[in-house]
């Protein structure tokens, strides 16, 4: 099974070791795991130009992550 852990917390923490374990325990029982740390993508807020919706349909103008 595909699995992906997002994790969102924005400093480095405790919780950082344990989503470290449970990947490995995931991997360990044949999973195919993906773990994205979210506060190191270069995410933007949505500046709410409707671009999405009329310019290019699904997708965000503003490039990011």
């Amino acid at each position: 099974m595909k699995i992906t852990i997002l994790n969102g917390n924005p400093s480095p923490s405790t919780f950082d070791a344990y989503l470290s374990q449970v990947k490995t325990n995931l991997e360990a029982n044949a999973h195919i795991v993906t773990q994205l740390e979210l506060r190191t993508l270069p995410l933007r807020y949505c500046i709410g130009c409707w671009g999405c919706w009329v310019k290019t349909p699904a997708e965000c103008v503003p490039r990011d992550a």
